[in-house]
């Protein structure tokens, strides 16, 4: 085990928390959507990374996906195909997804949204196959669910792209919109698909702080503990160990 500092860690670097790990696993287990929360530094991107190592581990799909960069919806949508394209889900949808964000991107550059936002139309510039941004992204979700085979999404960040799109023109409605999205997402798609929110910047304070709590009412509130002196005992035998 190497001692790292700041950065998550993964593999034999992580020093397992079996307790955490199974309540969570719990919680999915019970078809719930969890947002983890916890101050800075506690290891939650670290364990929920394991968190999606053990699913992998079971043969089923998890994808990790860090959306800090982000700063509008498609951003966003770009990154979440991206994450469940290197999942290996529904390769031929998905990469046909990935070619028409590709073709939208080439051809407006550095676009502004409008009050759209996520119900942009990606046939005015050319693509109709989908309809709007948020149909591409629906479409993948609905073929997940038709399927046979679950898979847990984490998004790690939300908050820092939900600041930066608050900063932009219609912000605070584009905001609204996709946090409403997101739970209408969650609320249709609830057979094969789990998700998992967690970041440095609490997803409850931010939505708190705008009247929005009813976007995120759906998700169980889940909280990671610094390690207790045993357990602190224990990881630094074991660090000294190595």
């Amino acid at each position: 085990m190497k001692n790292i500092t700041g950065s998550p860690v993964e593999h034999g670097d992580f020093f397992d928390r079996p307790d955490d790990i199974a309540r969570l696993q719990r919680e999915l287990g019970n078809n719930a959507n969890i947002l983890l929360t916890a101050p800075r530094r506690v290891g939650k991107t670290s364990l929920v990374l394991r968190l999606c190592e053990l699913e992998r581990e079971a043969a089923r799909t998890a994808s990790f996906i860090n959306v800090e960069g982000c700063k509008d919806e498609f951003s966003f949508a770009e990154k979440l195909v991206d994450g469940l394209k290197e999942s290996g889900l529904h390769p031929q949808l998905l990469t046909r997804i990935a070619m028409s964000f590709h073709n939208l991107r080439k051809a407006t550059g550095n676009m502004k949204f409008g009050a759209a936002g996520i119900k942009m139309d990606m046939g005015s510039i050319g693509d109709s196959e989908f309809g709007t941004l948020a149909r591409a992204l629906e479409s993948i979700f609905k073929k997940i669910e038709a399927g046979d085979k679950s898979v847990l999404i984490a998004i790690d960040e939300m908050p820092e792209l939900l600041l930066a799109m608050a900063r932009q023109e219609h912000g605070a409605e584009r905001v609204d919109q996709l946090l409403h999205w997101l739970r209408e997402l969650r609320q249709t798609y609830r057979v094969n698909v789990r998700w998992i929110f967690l970041g440095s910047i609490g997803l409850d304070s931010f939505v708190d702080n705008r009247n929005l709590r009813k976007t995120i009412n759906d998700l169980s509130l889940a909280t990671l503990n610094a390690l207790t002196a045993g357990e602190a005992n224990e990881f630094l035998v074991e660090l000294g160990n190595d």
